[in-house]
Parts: structure tokens; C-alpha cells; sequence
């Protein structure tokens, strides 16, 4: 009798001798054993014999399971426990390789860069976005503006970025020219998104404004809170908006006000979300948790010993960089600390993925954290 034609209780059997890099080769073997993995719960045995049992799982109030750790009936759980299991395999036995070069004559605000495009972009103080190559990590070009450049988004070769000058520019990085200036806001553009040729920004005017790509035309023009906006996050229906009222507005995508988030003590500096859950972080280093569905807090936590000034959002962790000089990567299940990258001076922007993480600091340094394998 070949292996694979094991019923699926043998087969559960022969999966319990094994470890969690055995289990993530043998699920790949084939579609049905990848089903009985999914199903079980043996990621979750495994991150309880190695980190101990984890506090409630936070997931459960938003995703409204009716038993969290029921694996048999909600896979989703153990799509998560895997997904944090390897990367904490990633942190905590990888060596870290660091490198840091100061790019920038004034502080590095914001960057973005792309595996696809291979390009890394920066921007900074010092009213320039400096462009790279992602892999060799050579120069090849720089663009400008009037006054500090504050934010960035990329879309495929073309990138706009917001300006304390007060306007949008519009470039196509292959031309290295400027398509389009937009320019209706009356204060520093604070951050900038791009969906389905539709053009998102938030000013500290506490104005939301929309432009359409496809003609550069103006579609809505609207005061969306009545002091500084700093952060804009886009989820499938809905727009998020904070602010320094310390509050985050909802608004749906004819831009009519759903809801407020209420509850922050301090200036809200940036807001993030992934399916249900909406994440924002202020001035006194507290992140706090939020269902999009019932727009009640579902628990917050002070992670940070400073300003909160960017975060990133998957299906198992949150990182968050701080005026506290560091980076910290922890877990959303058991709200635990992963990982800790520090720098030299106050964390102002940053990106990673499984294989790297590029972040800026006050001083203009741009520090490229990789990893590999330990020996």
C-alpha cells in the first residue's frame, strides 16, 4: 500500500512525530495532506511547547468563531499560527546582517521599495526623493520638491509623493519626468494612497481629497477632520482617516461619513487594517486594536516608549517603529515582542518582508536589515 493512500487518521498519527519544518515540507507534497495540516492543530501544539500557551486569542473577536482553538472547523487559525511560527523561526534563528549609509542631508521620512520594480525610493528633510536600485543598492536618480517631502506611494514605474510645498507630484521614474502637480491642498501632505486609477490624500488643511487619474481632474474636495490629518489607509470598502482630534473616521467609498473611533489620549500618528481589524497608534506609544464591524476598541497595549510614527499589518504580526529608536516586530495572537531592531536616533518610516527590512531615521540614515540562515 503506497504512503498516499493512507486513510486520513494514520496519516494524522504520522504527522504528530513530526517538526513544524517537517510539517511545512510534507504539506507541499501533495493537495490532501496539505488539507490535513491545514485542518489540524498542530501548529498551534507546536507554538505552545516552544513559546507556552498563549493569552485569548484577540483574532477570535473579529473573525466571531465560535471556538477559537476549535482547528478541526476554523483553519484560519491554524493558517495563523503557522504563518507566526515561521517567523519567529525567522527571528529568533536567523542572523541578522545590518547595513547603514547616510543618504540624506535631513531627516529620512518616508520610503517605499519594490521586489517587482526593483526599486528602492526615499524621501526626505531635504526636499529630495533619491531613487535605487533594490538589489545592488546603487544610486540612479533623485527627484524634487519645494519644501520636505513627507510621503510616498509607488505604482508600477510611477510615483507620487506629498510635500510639506503642499502638492501632490506625479512622476514616471523610466522618463524621469513629472507627469502632474496636483495642487489644491493648503497645508503639508501627509500620506498618499493609489486604487483603481483614483488618487487618496490626507493635509494637515484636515482636508480628504480625490483626483482621477485617467484626466488629473479634482473629484472630491472635503473637510474630513477639523485639525491635522496624518494618516489615510485603504480597505476593501471602506476609507480611514486619523487625525490629531485624536480620533479615526470611517468613511465608505462616496466618501459619506460610517463611523469614529474614539479612545485615543494623544495625537493619532498613523492607522493601519487587514480584513476586520483596524490598528492606530499615537503619540504616547499605545496601539489600540479596533473591530471595523462593531467600531469598539477590542483592547490596547503601550508597546513604545515614544511617539508611534509608522506600522505595518499581516495576518500574524504588527511592526512598529517609534520615536523611541526602535523597531519592534510582535505577534498578534499573544501580543508578545518578536523581535527589536534599534537605531542610532528616532525611527521615522520603514518596510519589510520575509527576507528584508529597509528603515530611516532623524538623521537621514538609511539602515537595510537582512537575513540569513545561522551557522
Amino acid at each position: 500500500m503506497n504512503i498516499t493512500e493512507f486513510p486520513p487518521e494514520i496519516l494524522i498519527t504520522i504527522f504528530n512525530y513530526l517538526n513544524y519544518r517537517d510539517l511545512l515540507s510534507v504539506s507541499i507534497s501533495c493537495y490532501e495532506w496539505f488539507n490535513i495540516i491545514e485542518q489540524q492543530r498542530y501548529y498551534y501544539d507546536y507554538y505552545n511547547e516552544k513559546w507556552g500557551y498563549p493569552s485569548y486569542l484577540m483574532l477570535n473577536k473579529y473573525h466571531k468563531l465560535d471556538n477559537c482553538l476549535d482547528f478541526n472547523h476554523h483553519s484560519i487559525y491554524s493558517k495563523c499560527w503557522k504563518q507566526l511560527i515561521i517567523k519567529k523561526h525567522r527571528l529568533n534563528q536567523f542572523k541578522f546582517n545590518l547595513m547603514t549609509c547616510k543618504i540624506h542631508d535631513d531627516s529620512l521620512r518616508t520610503l517605499v521599495y519594490c521586489n517587482e520594480s526593483n526599486m528602492l525610493i526615499t524621501g526626505s528633510y531635504d526636499k529630495s526623493i533619491n531613487i535605487y536600485n533594490l538589489r545592488t543598492l546603487k544610486y540612479v536618480t533623485t527627484f524634487y520638491h519645494q519644501n520636505m517631502v513627507l510621503c510616498l506611494q509607488l505604482q508600477n514605474n510611477h510615483l507620487f509623493s506629498g510635500s510639506l510645498d503642499y502638492n501632490i507630484k506625479w512622476w514616471d521614474i523610466d522618463s524621469k519626468k513629472n507627469i502632474h502637480t496636483f495642487n489644491q491642498h493648503t497645508n503639508a501632505v501627509q500620506s498618499i494612497a493609489v486604487n483603481e486609477e483614483i488618487l487618496y490624500s490626507v493635509s494637515y488643511d484636515g482636508k480628504i481629497i480625490t483626483w482621477d487619474l485617467n484626466t488629473v481632474e479634482c473629484l472630491k474636495n472635503f473637510k474630513g477632520h477639523n485639525t491635522h490629518i496624518r494618516d489615510l489607509a485603504l480597505t476593501p470598502n471602506n476609507i480611514l482617516t486619523c487625525s490629531e482630534d485624536q480620533s479615526v473616521k470611517i468613511w465608505d467609498y462616496s466618501f459619506n461619513y460610517v463611523n469614529q473611533l474614539i479612545g485615543h489620549k494623544d495625537r493619532i500618528h498613523c492607522v493601519k487594517s487587514d480584513d476586520n481589524l483596524i490598528v492606530s497608534g499615537d503619540g504616547l506609544g499605545i496601539i489600540k486594536f479596533w473591530d471595523l464591524r462593531t467600531y469598539k476598541c477590542i483592547e490596547d497595549i503601550k508597546i513604545h516608549n515614544g511617539c508611534i510614527r509608522h506600522l505595518q499589518l499581516d495576518k500574524s504580526t504588527i511592526i512598529s517603529g517609534s520615536w523611541d529608536n526602535t523597531i519592534k516586530i510582535w505577534s498578534l495572537s499573544d501580543k508578545k515582542i518578536i523581535k527589536t531592531f534599534n537605531h542610532q536616533k528616532s525611527v521615522l518610516c520603514f518596510q519589510m518582508d520575509d527576507e528584508k527590512m529597509f528603515s530611516g531615521d532623524l538623521h537621514g540614515t538609511l539602515y537595510h536589515w537582512y537575513w540569513g540562515f545561522s551557522k
